[in-house]
């Protein structure tokens, strides 16, 4: 991410110091032409009077073979000193430009590790709660409100825990965590997250077709799993009763195609670019589900996808359907073009 953002801001630092440097070149190659022209017609007028004078032709095309060198011994000079500026610009903004994110990129990379450390410390007095909640629910003396509220904290001690798994998963993602790649089959792996997710599949009744090919892919096994499984699940908690979901693998020469597309409430355009980012809820399709979540699902498949040096695209009709479009190199040293 970082690298990227470095590439950009060096981009508009070169692109505003040429701006400026082009400015003024047109500018002295305007006042020099100018002044060129006014010596090129003085030189003129004497070379005319000195022919008439000693009765000799005048020789015009000469000065303006002469003029027409000064131009070009000009428009050299000045592209030069540009293509000097743009290669100096281009290393210093480079240098600048790491030294400007530097600072942003430690205290990003330190809040990571306060995410990811919080996590852990978080864990176990929450398992010590929940066992404690879970001896008190067994106790006969309780009568039944007691134990009502007992089981609402035991709801919300496991979707603490849900959250704190989430965020140790994006913290881990975050911190350049090393892939373990492998020749997986991506047809078994994801009929097999599939077969998880069929008992919430039947008990909201939602019709699903699967269309999958025989791809083989070098990934991290654990990883494309948590991927598939995230998108799948999101598929079903925002496909309404009766819905659909359809699940398609494909590959081209050197890349596979997972396609996980559901019928649902959908959202629009304009919150493209912000269901990747972590905790964003899309508003309208999110807001009925029974569990609304953390908005990290999404977050980190992105993660995920981009680790694998792949690509994610999602498209949505409101009130109509969702798909999320993966594209994953079948070997990560393999270069892939971006989903248009």
């Amino acid at each position: 991410m970082f690298k990227t953002a470095r590439i950009k801001l060096t981009l508009w630092y070169v692109t505003i110091i040429m701006a400026v440097s082009l400015f003024f070149s047109s500018l002295v190659y305007f006042i020099s032409l100018r002044e060129l022209n006014r010596h090129f017609r003085q030189l003129e007028m004497r070379t005319r009077h000195q022919s008439l004078q000693m009765m000799t032709p005048f020789n015009e095309e000469a000065i303006q073979d002469e003029l027409a060198e000064a131009r070009k011994r000009l428009i050299i000079f000045l592209a030069n000193i540009n293509g000097l500026i743009l290669f100096i610009s281009s290393v210093s903004g480079y240098f600048l430009a790491g030294k400007t994110l530097e600072p942003i990129a430690k205290s990003l990379d330190e809040q990571k590790m306060f995410i990811a450390s919080a996590s852990h410390e978080l864990k176990t007095p929450l398992t010590v709660i929940k066992t404690n909640l879970e001896v008190g629910l067994n106790n006969q003396r309780l009568n039944k409100e007691a134990k009502e509220i007992l089981m609402d904290n035991l709801e919300e001690i496991d979707r603490l825990n849900r959250l704190i798994n989430k965020l140790l998963s994006l913290s881990s993602l975050s911190i350049k965590s090393q892939l373990k790649l492998e020749n997986i089959k991506l047809k078994i792996l994801i009929a097999d997250v599939y077969h998880q997710l069929q008992p919430l599949i039947k008990q909201k009744q939602i019709k699903t077709k699967l269309e999958l090919k025989n791809v083989t892919a070098l990934v991290d096994y654990q990883k494309i799993k948590t991927l598939i499984t995230i998108l799948v699940d999101n598929a079903i908690k925002y496909t309404p009763r009766h819905g659909r979901i359809i699940i398609r693998l494909a590959s081209t020469k050197n890349q596979a195609l997972i396609t996980i597309e559901n019928t649902g409430e959908g959202f629009s355009k304009k919150e493209y670019k912000n269901i990747f980012k972590p905790f964003y809820k899309v508003n309208k399709s999110r807001s009925k589900a029974k569990d609304n979540g953390f908005g990290l699902g999404l977050a980190i498949a992105n993660h995920i996808v981009t680790a694998h040096k792949g690509y994610i695209k999602v498209s949505s009709q409101l009130g109509k359907e969702t798909s999320f479009i993966i594209q994953l190199p079948l070997n990560p040293a393999t270069p892939t073009n971006t989903i248009k």
